[in-house]
């Protein structure tokens, strides 16, 4: 999946997918121990879109908190602190 398919999706939405690709990813490991063969790229593939929307998420929140502390700081200079 795209970084740019993953930006235009809500945190929620991001929040469900990241469930449904860690199931998928136990799943796989499951496949590795029973001896059946299952797609070794898929593996790579899954861990890969986890990152991407960790990252995502984590760029989301830093962003967030850092506008909630530019509005801390307008509201000080404001009132004269």
């Amino acid at each position: 999946m795209k970084a740019s398919e993953l930006r235009e999706k809500d945190n929620g939405e991001l929040t469900e997918l990241l469930e449904q690709l860690r199931k998928r990813a136990f799943q796989l490991r499951t496949e590795f121990h029973t001896d059946e063969e299952p797609d070794t790229s898929e593996k790579k593939k899954l861990r890969r879109d986890i990152a991407r929307i960790l990252t995502l998420m984590q760029e989301r929140k830093m962003e967030s908190q850092s506008q909630s502390g530019k509005e801390t700081i307008l509201a000080e200079s404001e009132t004269g602190q």
